[in-house]
């Protein structure tokens, strides 16, 4: 390897954030977190001109300026039900075993 020439890494790293749903029931967040990833990497070798001697390689870091959002939600209650014959249905039917014994 050339000593004029220095292998420079840029790293770009991303923000992320995840949020799951793993209740039966809907909008109950139950995690949620941040972690950060290695984009990308870009090597860019360049000629060093004294600037950096006895050097081989140099690497930067820097932030991404977009942050990516995970979610998943997984199948609740009110899907459930919604697949048994529908929303409106259960309750209505749910509704009239309460109220049948109070009318009598």
């Amino acid at each position: 390897m050339n000593p004029e020439v220095l292998v420079c890494d840029i790293q770009l790293i991303r923000k992320n954030f995840i949020s799951t749903k793993d209740s039966w029931f809907p909008n109950i967040e139950t995690h949620s977190s941040v972690f950060f990833k290695i984009d990308s990497i870009i090597d860019r070798p360049f000629t060093v001109g004294g600037k950096f001697p006895g050097y081989i390689m140099r690497v930067s870091s820097s932030l991404f300026e977009e942050a990516t959002f995970y979610e998943r939600e997984v199948y609740n209650l009110i899907d459930f039900i919604g697949e048994m014959g529908g929303v409106i249905e259960i309750f209505i039917l749910v509704f009239g075993l309460v109220i049948y014994p109070i009318s009598k």
